[in-house]
């Protein structure tokens, strides 16, 4: 009975601690991709060339948005794949252009709209 109780305690705390993250592929997203307030969002960067030393490469996203301007790093994953993270804690438009060593991902570009999140928590 104590196993129980304790195997669904651990379940309730990883399933209330695990966060959602969307992910997305720049070469498949749209221009302007639409996003929720608060949520996580991970846009993906491949690169088709295997890049030596990845994690010696300056890879950053400038941000625009209602905040002003932020300089976001992104960070390798792994298998030529860099992640641009991103959370909107206001509503409205955000730009951001890579910045990068990477020749494949320098200059690259793309908009989000933040739309009010409507989830009570």
């Amino acid at each position: 009975m104590k196993n129980n109780v304790l195997s669904l305690l651990i379940f309730c705390i990883v399933s209330v601690s695990t966060a959602q993250i969307k992910t997305i592929d720049y070469v498949k997203a749209p221009k302007k991709l639409e996003i929720t307030q608060w949520q996580v969002n991970d846009i993906s960067f491949h690169t088709k060339k295997t890049v030596e030393n990845p994690f010696e490469q300056q890879v950053t996203a400038t941000v625009t948005s209602a905040n002003g301007v932020q300089e976001i790093p992104l960070f390798y994953n792994g298998n030529s794949e860099w992640i641009f993270r991103y959370s909107a804690n206001k509503v409205g438009e955000i730009t951001y252009k890579i910045n990068s060593t990477v020749k494949e991902f320098h200059n690259k570009k793309g908009a989000f709209n933040a739309v009010t999140n409507t989830k009570k928590d």
